[in-house]
């Protein structure tokens, strides 16, 4: 019987030893726990690659995701009209085209050179504020397109997005302000009253809003510093003007709700 027991452990040892890691994560060593060697897994660090006069950061094997870039940087608005590409969107600004087979992705064309400036404050702002603004992987020299991460808008026929955002986005506020309790309609009235907040809180209810977020959610913090910043009027934050990414997180996908910056 002892013979068994130690069989027994060893072939878990050997188990543990061999453990393989979570996807994106890659085995550094070990590491002790609770009596026991376990494998030390880690987040796999981020490649860079240079493209178009800037480095990219780009997740592990993310490149292969962008086959048809090179084709963009030399053809530009050519190369979106071709096979490669489905137009998706147009508004009175820009047009967004989608890569065949990519649903993670777009790339956003200017119409007109003098709206190259969404693009790029777009791009920009996004930096500043990455839980609220889209991702840009690439743009053109002159800003006319951007390669940028999907978003999903949400509309009044999607409804159950909202809940989704705010989840995703604000999980601390979801949980402290008791939103699981609110129905799909109303939800929207919920985020209204944090952008609000976020702007002035002259509420009962939006002052414990803005007190609580700006001690526990980094995007509520992001969201009230972009409000002020770029003097975003809260009413173009509803339907239409906001998204999820494809973890649900909240995106305001047109920088048509910025203020223009001033020409220098």
């Amino acid at each position: 019987m002892k013979l068994l027991i130690e069989n027994w452990q060893n072939h878990l040892e050997k188990e543990i030893l061999t453990e393989k890691c979570w996807p994106g994560y890659e085995k550094k060593g070990m590491k002790k726990m609770f009596g026991k060697m376990y494998p030390n897994c880690v987040k796999k660090k981020k490649k860079k690659k240079k493209k178009a006069n800037e480095e990219l950061d780009l997740n592990e094997n993310e490149a292969s995701y962008f086959p048809w870039l090179g084709d963009l940087e030399s053809r530009g608005s050519e190369a979106l009209a071709g096979d490669d590409f489905e137009q998706i969107g147009s508004g009175a600004f820009r047009v967004v085209y989608r890569p065949n087979g990519d649903e993670e992705h777009v790339v956003k064309l200017s119409r007109f050179p003098e709206d190259n400036w969404m693009n790029r404050l777009e791009s920009e702002t996004a930096k500043s504020y990455p839980n609220l603004f889209p991702k840009t992987y690439a743009h053109a020299e002159d800003w006319q397109w951007i390669v940028q991460e999907s978003v999903e808008v949400i509309t009044r026929g999607k409804q159950d997005l909202v809940r989704q955002m705010l989840m995703s986005t604000f999980p601390s506020l979801y949980v402290v302000f008791k939103m699981a309790t609110i129905p799909d309609s109303e939800l929207i009235d919920y985020w209204l009253t944090m952008t609000n907040a976020a702007k002035s809180p002259y509420t009962t209810m939006g002052k414990k809003m803005f007190d609580f977020g700006i001690k526990h959610e980094k995007a509520f913090v992001e969201l009230a510093s972009a409000i002020s910043k770029f003097n975003i009027d809260v009413d173009d934050l509803g339907y239409g003007n906001i998204g999820i990414n494809k973890d649900g997180e909240l995106r305001i996908p047109d920088a048509s709700v910025l203020r223009r910056p001033k020409e220098k």
